[in-house]
């Protein structure tokens, strides 16, 4: 990821020249990933270059009707909004896909039974399908915690962005906070301000031209 991070214009224009539709994601920091971390993982300007880039495409794949949700830009890890959506349509196709999806479009289940949040294995976990009745398990309060954005910790806990972004990818904030509810640690927004109309439309402008 790091080694061609500056290159994904030009990784994308060459995936759709050759008839395929574009797949970025940032490296998740868990197992082999988090050994070699210092090679291959993002540091804050590079996430933020990142997803600038998705977000932008995404932005404009749905703009286009060429997007229900957004899984060819994977957007949904993390993406702090810097515009609000313009009507009803477009407000469904990003809710769908962006903010972490943990216990919301996604769950995991490993060879052993136990039931994981995402699709990553965690520490945090929710219980055994070999033994517990998956009803219980989506009826638990842990379940509704973890969906519940308010939950989150630490310096996303106050941002107005929250309920989009979802306080960034849980998998990597477990890792290095220890706390599946923590704070995404690589995320670059400052929640020192609030954003008024023209700042939202400015930095559209900015984001769809630049």
């Amino acid at each position: 990821m790091k080694h061609n991070v500056n290159e994904i214009e030009e990784l994308k224009t060459l995936s759709e020249k050759w008839g395929s539709q574009p797949y970025f994601r940032c490296v998740v920091k868990q197992n082999r990933a988090a050994e070699f971390w210092g090679e291959i993982g993002l540091n804050t300007e590079e996430y933020k270059k990142m997803y600038d880039f998705k977000y932008k495409h995404a932005i404009e794949t749905i703009r286009k009707g060429k997007a229900g949700t957004l899984p060819a830009y994977e957007i949904y890890d993390m993406v702090p909004f810097m515009e609000q959506p313009k009507d009803d349509k477009e407000l469904a196709a990003i809710e769908w896909g962006v903010g972490c999806l943990a216990c919301r479009t996604m769950m995991g289940i490993g060879i052993d039974g136990t039931i994981y949040p995402t699709g990553y294995p965690t520490t945090l976990t929710l219980g055994n399908a070999l033994v517990d009745n998956f009803e219980d398990v989506l009826n638990s309060q842990l379940y509704k915690d973890i969906r519940d954005r308010k939950k989150i910790k630490g310096k996303c806990a106050s941002c107005h962005h929250l309920e989009y972004c979802g306080g960034g990818c849980r998998v990597t904030a477990e890792y290095i906070t220890g706390d599946f509810f923590g704070s995404f640690p690589f995320c670059w927004h400052e929640n020192d301000h609030e954003h008024d109309i023209d700042d939202i439309q400015k930095k559209q402008i900015e984001l769809l031209e630049g």
